[in-house]
């Protein structure tokens, strides 16, 4: 059962996550030539400003759903699964107006005073829409993957939107188009993730119709264990969740904060240069993402089910899985990155292979350790997560401050591939002392398993 769930999900998640890399790597690509350095390091920025918004925006939410929907189907308790759909759906859409709404007004005193960028200023209104979409997208793709609906949950993260977005650029190349503004390059992504939310919202509205009615017996036993959710009990859950993806990316393999800070200190080409070695990048962490995408589900349902010789056999297994063609990735990246960025992002983009092997190694760290902070997230211990990566998150803000004017790029990559491994062995440690699981890497596991045939 274990293995046919897993084969399944990893299958269906490696296509989803395969599609999104490589549609992605295409649009930046074009993007790259079609933007100056400096409009492209723009574009990073009004990037990383929407991934922060829209984690403000989805309120932590987005874990919860997978948590509180794998539950819930694990008891089959459907009415509970509705309703928790409903909840995130509602209190999402508010948080999603807010965080728009809070970068409508002050976008672009940030655009003029901090990254001295009249065209990043002019295309506030275009990036705070943006936000606002990806915050319901958000929710939509963990929705799904609590419905362990791995391949949806996977093509709606990047796959869909990469393909519409790649298009259309493919389509303005082939006409002739070689240049780009900002703001036609944001429209242009509003567009893409629109048509997937559209799309979303059909397909989960099926979806929840589908669930079965529950029987009179299935309620009472529901309500004896105290398991009807609230709007409140939802918002405690969630907001040591919000606060922990927003620290996170401070030290994640993204380091998107690394962006604005060098955005504050060193010119926009220097932020280019950066952007695209981290997006190359996390062809490194690719596996990892592709098994977050798969456990937490599986985490929470089996957690609360007491299987734990089976789910720690599970993390294991699938990580050392994911750390394969992670080290490969790796490899290639830290001894060829200059040819690699060349070919991908063009001649000027050479110069940032130290960048791209500096955060290369901090990924494959990431990826040993395997999914100790979503194990953290899907087993209640959300609080202590929140304060390792907010320690971390200021550690890696602090060091690059300190480094960005002198030594640019390299230093930035430096602390962030620092603070990221100094994390992730903390939340390691945290996730066996908490919930009595191992997750890093286990080559006995995985030949254990393969032995057994899963």
């Amino acid at each position: 059962m274990l293995r046919r769930r897993l084969s399944f999900a990893g299958i269906f998640s490696l296509a989803g996550k395969a599609v999104a890399v490589l549609t992605s790597l295409i649009s930046y690509f074009l993007l790259a030539r079609m933007l100056s350095p400096a409009g492209l390091g723009a574009y990073f920025i009004a990037l990383s400003i929407v991934i922060y918004g829209s984690l403000l925006g989805a309120l932590g939410l987005e874990r919860v759903a997978v948590r509180y929907i794998a539950e819930s189907l694990g008891f089959k308790e459907f009415d509970r699964a509705r309703r928790v759909v409903s909840l995130v759906f509602r209190l999402g859409i508010v948080g999603s107006a807010a965080a728009s709404l809070t970068y409508l007004c002050f976008g672009r005193v940030l655009g003029v005073t901090l990254f001295d960028s009249p065209e990043l200023a002019g295309a506030t209104a275009l990036i705070a829409g943006w936000l606002a979409a990806m915050a319901l997208l958000r929710l939509y793709i963990e929705t799904f993957r609590g419905f362990q609906d791995f391949l949806l949950a996977s093509l709606l993260d990047g796959g869909y939107s990469g393909v519409l977005l790649c298009s259309c650029l493919g389509l303005l190349w082939w006409l002739g188009i070689r240049s780009l503004s900002l703001a036609n390059a944001i429209s242009l992504t509003i567009i893409s993730a629109l048509a997937v939310i559209i799309f979303a919202s059909w397909r989960l509205h099926n979806r929840v119709k589908r669930l079965p009615r529950e029987t009179k017996g299935t309620q009472i036993e529901a309500e004896a264990r105290g398991a009807q959710v609230t709007a409140r009990e939802m918002v405690r859950v969630a907001w040591p969740l919000l606060i922990t993806n927003i620290v996170l990316f401070a030290t994640s393999e993204q380091a998107y904060p690394q962006l604005w800070i060098l955005g504050a200190f060193r010119p926009a080409e220097e932020v280019a240069i950066y952007g695209a070695a981290m997006k190359l990048g996390l062809i490194v962490s690719m596996p990892w993402a592709i098994s977050n995408s798969v456990v937490p589900p599986l985490i929470a349902e089996m957690y609360v089910q007491g299987e734990m010789g089976e789910l720690t056999t599970m993390l294991r297994a699938t990580t050392a899985l994911a750390f394969i063609p992670a080290l490969l990735a790796s490899l290639a990246l830290i001894l060829l990155g200059g040819p690699i960025l060349g070919l991908t992002f063009g001649s000027t983009y050479k110069v940032g292979a130290m960048v791209l092997a500096l955060l290369s190694v901090g990924m494959l760290v990431i990826v040993w350790a395997g999914p100790c902070h979503m194990t953290l997230m899907m087993t209640g211990y959300q609080t202590r997560m929140m304060v390792i990566a907010s320690a971390s998150a200021a550690l890696a803000i602090v060091g690059s401050i300190m480094v960005a004017g002198q030594y640019g790029a390299v230093g930035v990559a430096l602390v962030a591939s620092t603070s990221t491994v100094l994390q992730t062995i903390l939340l390691w440690l945290t996730t066996r002392v908490s919930t009595g699981l191992w997750t890093h890497v286990s080559f006995r596991e995985l030949l254990r398993l393969a032995r057994k045939g899963w």
